[in-house]
């Protein structure tokens, strides 16, 4: 699933425009019509379920890592995303978080992120590439984050 795709959707009125008029719904169930950015109404509805649960902003390794299989076995990532986000559980350990610690997913990341921007002039190779990845999986935190609070701005409001 592309997310950013998602993302782009709520905030670019082109892309949003692009989102067919009509859909051929039957009565109570959601269209299975792919949208312009690849999630299918089944596919939303999964997501939406998945992440009430789960909060970034507060949340264990444990839990995360919970999510991101629910996420893959509903579905709603791909064996790609699957895999970027079983990183930052990754990131987590590595960072000496016990598997029981509550953390805020985006401070995590914003810290991470703001030690680097911090001496940008003077990064080396591998830590610009470091820089590189913790955007991205700051990115993705946030989409996750988004998700959770908004989700009718995902397609779920189609569900009839």
């Amino acid at each position: 699933m592309k997310i950013a795709n998602i993302i782009a959707g709520l905030t670019d009125g082109k892309v949003a425009s692009k989102r067919p008029e009509a859909f051929e719904l039957s009565p109570g169930k959601p269209s299975p019509t792919r949208w312009p950015d690849g999630l299918t109404p089944d596919a939303a509805v999964a997501l939406r379920h998945t992440l009430a649960g789960f909060d970034v902003t507060s949340i264990t390794p444990d839990e995360f890592s919970a999510l991101v299989q629910r996420l893959y076995k509903a579905g709603a990532i791909s064996q790609e995303d699957y895999q970027q986000l079983m990183a930052i559980r990754a990131d987590l350990h590595a960072d000496g978080i016990r598997p029981d610690e509550r953390v805020n997913l985006i401070e995590f990341y914003a810290r991470k992120m703001r030690r680097l921007q911090d001496r940008i002039d003077s990064l080396d190779a591998a830590e610009r590439q470091q820089l590189a990845t913790i955007t991205l999986r700051l990115d993705w935190v946030h989409k996750l984050a988004a998700m959770r609070q908004s989700p009718q701005g995902f397609g779920l409001a189609v569900v009839i």
